[in-house]
């Protein structure tokens, strides 16, 4: 604490931001320390507006877990994963691994803390994984102890023993790295005195030959005096070429960036003219057929029978269902349009990924009778965005059950292909033609289609899926023969 407050007090009389910033940061801790919470959260926010003006992304991402360490402590578990949670999305753009791992640890013992033990697992396997790539041996020491109480809160107790043993391995080996770091300081501290008392001898000869230099400086500074005047005649002219210069550069800069926003304006004029093309026509049919379905349902119920009934509603349920993706799916596309949707990946168990969004599509597919399986193994992780991986993954899935047949199959698997994690949906459906499937990623070519049970698309869906992708630098593709079915595969980032 003694020594971030001289940091403070130095960085306000030199007037430096990030020695400022630091400082009330390091101040903080220091407070957290000495249980005296209230005291830390107005330095680390005061830390925080600081990093922020100077646009510091590592130092922001730092304050928002030190600001998560404050709620953490006072049991506010909500606001701790928060702040956690932002302070990895700074740490994400700055590809910060220690920072990274530092944030899934925390957000691993809120969890942890709150008896959410899955969450807990899958964010201290992400720490993990970060303090493995990046070798930070005291943030893997953290993860070890965290496990142990995990293991420990569930009740298997074998395991959260061989934790803490690893947990007290590493701790041993830490500390004595840090004695032999403390003998090292002793040594170089004595080498700096010695230093220090040549340097001492070192003045009193340069003051002799001072005295010695000051006789002849008259005549030394009369030639620098002459050798600066023609230095500023030189550094006129250069000066007036080089504004020439620069400003016939920045003339042709400012044209080509002309030219480059009105690009970007002739492309988003063709999207708005696809979004409302779409709204207009392929949004307006799903809502006539539910009005038809609530028409029939109102003006004949007492002569239908409990099984036509449930037909009619059962019928609502697809289309309510396949209009909301529709709707979710074109306000996606229009974020991604503009800009706004930011891609923010985690280590992502893909197994679990899978599942959840396969259980999601069963109600749909099986009103055709259609299976879905995959054999993906638990151990499978890719890093990627889980939101943009599971609209990817819902998306292909959709499109498949649309032009598959009943009684048809589905299949989710995993393959390596040239060195890269290639996830593949296949489908025993009707396939397309070579021109098509060329044809079915191009923005410029969206256009709608009729499934194999008069189902409504607009292939915006497979469209938003190469958009998707493209955000993280990935490849997507089909390969598929009319009438012998179609296999849609991606790859997914793992590192």
């Amino acid at each position: 604490l003694i020594y971030s407050t001289r940091a403070a007090d130095i960085g306000e009389k030199i007037n430096s931001d990030f020695v400022k910033g630091r400082a009330y940061s390091n101040q903080g801790v220091s407070y957290l320390g000495l249980n005296q919470p209230q005291k830390a959260l107005e330095l680390n926010e005061l830390s925080l507006q600081i990093k922020q003006k100077n646009n510091d992304k590592r130092g922001i991402g730092f304050s928002y877990i030190d600001i998560g360490d404050i709620f953490l402590l006072l049991k506010n578990y909500r606001k701790a994963i928060a702040y956690y949670n932002q302070g990895y999305s700074y740490m994400a753009q700055t590809n910060d691994s220690f920072g990274k791992a530092l944030a899934l640890n925390r957000i691993g013992e809120t969890y942890l803390a709150i008896s959410d033990f899955y969450k807990a697992e899958e964010k201290l396997s992400g720490s993990m994984y970060f303090a493995n790539t990046g070798k930070f041996r005291l943030i893997k020491s953290n993860n070890f102890l965290s496990y142990s109480n995990l293991y420990k809160a569930k009740g298997d107790y074998y395991t959260a023993l061989e934790y803490y043993k690893k947990y007290n391995l590493l701790t041993d080996s830490l500390s004595e790295e840090k004695n032999l770091s403390k003998l090292s300081e002793l040594q170089v501290k004595y080498e700096l005195d010695k230093t220090h008392s040549e340097n001492e001898a070192l003045k009193i000869r340069n003051q002799v030959q001072k005295l010695s230099i000051e006789k002849n400086s008259v005549y030394v500074n009369a030639l620098i005096g002459i050798s600066v005047l023609l230095t500023i005649i030189a550094f006129s002219f250069f000066s007036r070429n080089r504004f020439i210069n620069a400003s016939r550069k920045e003339l042709q800069q400012k044209n080509l960036e002309i030219e480059e926003n009105r690009k970007i304006l002739e492309q988003a004029n063709k999207s708005k003219d696809k979004f409302f093309s779409i709204i207009s026509h392929d949004l307006r049919n799903p809502f006539q057929a539910l009005l038809g379905y609530t028409s029939l349902l109102i003006s004949d119920y007492n002569n239908l029978n409990d099984d036509e009934r449930k037909a009619y509603i059962s019928e609502l349920d697809s289309v309510f269902k396949s209009t909301l993706q529709l709707i979710e799916n074109l306000l996606n596309w229009a974020r991604t349009q503009s800009g706004k949707l930011e891609y923010n990946p985690i280590a992502v168990n893909i197994n679990h990924a899978v599942t959840e969004t396969t259980l999601q599509l069963l109600g749909v597919a099986k009103r055709k009778n259609i299976s879905i399986e995959h054999n993906i193994s638990p151990d499978e992780f890719a890093y990627i965005d889980l939101y943009f991986f599971q609209t990817i993954l819902r998306n292909l899935i959709s499109n498949s059950i649309k032009f598959t047949k009943a009684k048809g199959k589905i299949s989710v698997y995993l393959l390596e292909i040239d060195d890269k994690k290639t996830m593949v949906v296949e489908d025993t459906g009707i396939g397309m033609t070579k021109k098509l499937a060329d044809e079915l990623f191009n923005e410029e070519k969206i256009k709608s289609s009729i499934g194999t049970n008069r189902e409504l698309g607009t292939g915006l869906g497979l469209t938003l899926c190469h958009e998707f992708v493209k955000k993280y630098n990935g490849k997507i593709w089909v390969e598929s023969e009319l009438g012998k079915g179609s296999k849609f595969l991606f790859t997914v980032p793992v590192e």
